[in-house]
Formats: structure tokens, sequence, C-alpha cells
């Protein structure tokens, strides 16, 4: 898993505008609702600083896509808010989880906010497979 942030971690380091933090550790994880072991990226950014590049939400799916990791659909939502999806390969699962604000469709006068994040989780695949234990 490691391996996986770490090849992740440079996957999305040329992108313009963004702070890009990696961290190791136990975190709480809203997807699955348990406390899991791995390794987290927390990237930063605004929408404007891309100057036409991918995002990081995309950069990342394309990287993983590339290097022959499976999508997971019990993990996948899209809204206009963020992004959700996980993607696995050889036991190790990361999630990946995108939030910006979307703008408000009831109020035309509404200037949505720039910012973006992106939130990337690894995990031995084992170690989340009290599996989707989510909320449906």
């Amino acid at each position: 898993m490691r391996a996986a942030c770490g090849q992740i971690y440079s996957a999305v380091l040329g992108t313009p505008g963004t702070i890009i933090e990696r961290l190791e550790g136990t975190f709480g994880d809203e997807v699955v609702h348990l406390d899991i072991t791995g390794c987290m990226i927390i990237i930063s950014g605004a929408w404007n600083e891309l100057a036409g590049k991918q995002s990081p939400v995309d950069l990342i799916f394309q990287f993983l896509t590339d290097q022959g990791w499976e999508q997971q659909p019990q993990y996948s939502a899209d809204g206009p808010d963020g992004t959700l999806y996980a993607l696995c390969k050889d036991e190790v699962l990361c999630l990946v989880s995108g939030q910006w604000d979307g703008g408000d469709d009831a109020d035309t006068t509404y200037v949505p906010s720039d910012v973006y994040q992106v939130i990337v989780c690894c995990v031995q695949s084992g170690e989340s497979s009290r599996d989707a234990r989510t909320d449906d």
C-alpha cells in the first residue's frame, strides 16, 4: 500500500496549483465507517490553476487503470459537489474522494468556490473487506 501511495503521489506531484500532503497511520473512513490503517494523500487546489491540465481526480483514475488496477463499483458515487471511486490491485484498495463546490442551481447569482480537495486512502484490501458496511 505504501508503494501505491508513493506512485499516486508522484503522478499528481506536477499538478499546477496544488498542495499535496502524504500521511500514514490509522484513519476514520467515511465510506466503510471503520478505522483503517494505511496511507493517505490529500490534494488541495483550485480549478483555475489547472490551466487546461487534467484534474487530480481524473489523473489518478487514469494512472491507476493504466497500471492494471480494477475499479470497484460498490464504492462508486458521483454528484455536482464531488465524486467517489475505488480501485484495487494486488490486495491493495485505494479509495479516492473528490470534493468541491458544485454551485447552486436555484441561485443564478451564486459564485461557487474555485477550491477542490481530493483525498486518496490506500489500505490492504483485507483491511476494508469488512467490505462496504455502508448505510444503504
